[in-house]
C-alpha cells in the first residue's frame, strides 16, 4: 500500500509540486507511468540539482533521440510503402493496357481467320455445287438418249453392269 507524504516536493519531470508516496515517488508520474523518479523536497531542489537535474534531462534526451530515430524509420517505411503503392498502381494500369491490346490483337486475328475460313468454305461449296451442276447437265443431256430407246451412239458393245432401260436399250452415262 502506498503512503502519501504531506510535505510538498518538486518533480523535475512535471516541473511542479506533487503529492508523493512514502517511497519518495511522484504519484502523478507513477500512476501515468511517467518518470517515477524519487522527488526532493522543494527547499532542497537547488542543492541537489546536479544529481537530480542532470539525470532527468539526459534520460529525456535519450528517449527523445530514440523516438526521433523511430519516427525517422517509420517515415522512411511509409515513404517506401507509398512508392510501392504508386508503382503497383502504375504497373497494374500498364498491365491492363497490355492485356487489353493482346486480347484486341487476338480478337482481330480470330475475326480474320474466321473470315478466311468462311471464304474458303464458300469457295469449296461453290466448286462442289459447280461440279454437281455439270454432272447434272451431262446426265440430263445423256438421259434423253437413254430414254428414247436408242442404243449407245458410239455403237460400243454392251458392258457387264451397264444399266438396261425398260425398252431393252442400254445407256452409258
Amino acid at each position: 500500500m502506498l503512503e502519501v507524504s504531506s510535505a510538498p516536493l518538486s518533480c523535475s519531470f512535471l516541473s511542479q509540486s506533487c503529492t508523493v508516496s512514502s517511497a519518495g515517488r511522484c504519484l502523478l508520474c507513477w500512476l501515468s507511468s511517467g518518470c517515477g523518479d524519487a522527488l526532493v523536497p522543494t527547499g532542497e531542489a537547488a542543492s541537489s540539482a546536479d544529481t537530480r537535474g542532470n539525470k532527468v534531462p539526459r534520460e529525456m534526451k535519450e528517449q527523445l533521440a530514440t523516438l526521433q530515430d523511430s519516427e525517422k524509420g517509420h517515415t522512411e517505411a511509409l515513404q517506401l510503402l507509398q512508392r510501392q503503392l504508386t508503382e503497383t498502381k502504375s504497373s497494374a494500369k500498364s498491365l491492363r493496357a497490355t492485356i487489353g491490346d493482346a486480347f484486341e490483337r487476338l480478337h482481330r486475328f480470330l475475326r480474320e481467320r474466321q473470315k478466311s475460313m468462311l471464304e474458303e468454305l464458300e469457295m469449296d461449296t461453290a466448286r462442289k455445287l459447280s461440279d454437281i451442276e455439270h454432272k447434272i447437265q451431262r446426265y440430263s443431256q445423256q438421259l434423253p438418249r437413254c430414254q428414247g430407246g436408242h442404243p449407245d451412239p458410239a455403237g460400243a458393245p454392251q458392258r457387264v453392269g451397264t444399266p438396261r432401260l425398260p425398252g431393252g436399250s442400254s445407256c452409258h452415262i
